[in-house]
C-alpha cells in the first residue's frame, strides 16, 4: 500500500487535536485515522516543517475562542438545558469543563487547579443556587 502523504492544512489540523487531547496519541490516532507512529513522529518534530507549526499556531486561538463560546453558552443556557428530562447538571456542567480544558490546552495554559478550597455544603449549596439564579435572570432577560 502506499504511504499516505499529509498536507500541511492536514498536519496542523491533526496536531491541533493532539494538542486538545492533552497529547494522547492513542485518543488522537483513534479519533482522527491518523497512525500512531506518524502522531508521534509529528510530535517530535519529524516531516513537520515551519509552515505547519504557523498554520497550527494560527488554528489553536481560532479553536479554542470556539471552544471558550461553547462553554459561555452552555453557562448561559444553564436552567434551559436543566429543564430537559434527560439532561442533568453533571452533564452540562461536564461539558462545559470540557469546553473550557480544550480551549485551555490550545493556548498552553493550564488545566489542573493545584489548591484546594473546601466548601461546606451551605456554601456549595449557594454557589448553585446563583449560578441558577443567573441562568434563570439572563434567560428572562
Amino acid at each position: 500500500m502506499a504511504k499516505r502523504i499529509y498536507s500541511d492544512q492536514e498536519k496542523a489540523a491533526y496536531l491541533l487535536a493532539l494538542k486538545a487531547n492533552g497529547g494522547n496519541l492513542k485518543r488522537t490516532s483513534r479519533e482522527t485515522g491518523v497512525p500512531l507512529a506518524t502522531l508521534f513522529h509529528w510530535r517530535q518534530g519529524d516531516g513537520v516543517n515551519s509552515d505547519v507549526s504557523d498554520i497550527a499556531n494560527q488554528k489553536a486561538e481560532s479553536l479554542a475562542e470556539k471552544f471558550e463560546r461553547v462553554a459561555n453558552l452552555l453557562v448561559d443556557r444553564l436552567a434551559g438545558f436543566i429543564d430537559h428530562e434527560r439532561t442533568t447538571l453533571s452533564m452540562v456542567a461536564t461539558a462545559a469543563g470540557i469546553a473550557v480544558d480544550k480551549a485551555r490546552l490550545l493556548r498552553n495554559e493550564p488545566t489542573l487547579i493545584s489548591s484546594s478550597v473546601e466548601l461546606t455544603d451551605d456554601e456549595r449549596r449557594a454557589r448553585i443556587t446563583a449560578i441558577f439564579d443567573r441562568a434563570r435572570a439572563r434567560r428572562a432577560g
